[in-house]
């Protein structure tokens, strides 16, 4: 295979990777939140349930909301770039050339088999 794979124009728009990088971090920091927030209340603070169960509940709601607004936000992202014959996501349409979310190069051929995140960064470094 040789180095370089070609260039995709790419649809308007933040790419459909970076959604669904948006909605991976939102998820994460909704369990490190929640977990620190009942630490915090209940071992440090030694407050009862209902004391810090409020807050939780607050951020849980937000990062929620968060994460869906990512999800929703995305998945019209997503079907643009199919659309148009490519993909920014990793691990998904194997079927589409993956291209570089900011340059449009092609990481990896329609049809080939999804690459190792090792190979993915690499070719992104080119």
């Amino acid at each position: 295979m040789s180095t370089y794979l070609g260039s995709q124009q790419l649809v308007p728009g933040r790419p459909a990777s970076w959604w669904s990088s948006a909605h991976a971090a939102f998820t994460v920091g909704l369990g490190i939140l929640v977990i620190a927030a009942v630490i915090v209340g209940a071992l440090v603070l030694q407050l009862d349930r209902g004391a810090f169960i409020v807050p939780v509940i607050a951020v849980v709601a937000v990062s929620s909301t968060l994460t869906l607004l990512a999800m929703r936000r995305g998945f019209p992202n997503e079907n643009r770039e199919v659309a148009a014959g490519y993909t920014t996501l990793y691990r998904s349409h194997q079927e589409l050339p993956q291209v570089d979310p900011k340059t449009g190069a092609v990481i990896r051929a329609a049809g080939e088999p999804f690459i190792p995140r090792k190979t993915l960064w690499a070719r992104l470094r080119l």
